[in-house]
């Protein structure tokens, strides 16, 4: 799109729409097999926004050997090992729990910051990569290789 110039307005739509595809490869309701977990999907959707303002955002750098075939494979065998500790969470002690049992120490919290963290770091990855093959100037974005927490600004 950008090659062939189409409207900024075209390009910046898409790339929300990418946005919000990174959001859902990294949620493990989105890419879980395990059946049991589907009816506490709604539940995690809404604790997340609630607790998003707590999680600290970590980036964890651009990677150098970022391939695109190769990412949204590794992006979902990455949160779909998450599912797992969702369901020992929600499936404590043989019982069915909520969001609202959860606190910042919580299972829940930590997957659902990494995987708030992850989406960042992927999204950022992946428009890093689109502005480079658009032949966009990326010579200032050594810096970005290290990981880093980015203090929110409250």
């Amino acid at each position: 799109m950008i090659h062939s110039n189409q409207p900024m307005a075209q390009v910046v739509a898409r790339l929300g729409l990418l946005s919000h595809l990174v959001g859902d490869a990294n949620n493990p309701f989105h890419v879980n097999t395990e059946e049991a977990l589907e009816s506490s999907h709604s539940d995690f959707e809404f604790y997340f926004e609630r607790r998003m303002e707590r999680f600290p955002t970590v980036f964890y750098g651009l990677d150098p050997r970022f391939a695109l075939p190769q990412y949204l494979d590794r992006t979902i065998k990455r949160t779909t090992s998450f599912a797992p500790l969702m369901s020992e969470e929600y499936f404590r002690d043989d019982k069915r729990h909520t969001s609202a049992e959860f606190d910042d120490r919580s299972t829940a919290f930590g997957v659902a910051s990494i995987c708030y963290s992850h989406a960042v770091t992927d999204l950022v990855n992946l428009y890093y990569y689109i502005w480079r093959e658009a032949g966009g100037d990326v010579r200032s974005a050594a810096s970005m290789h290290g990981a880093r927490v980015v203090q929110h600004a409250n």
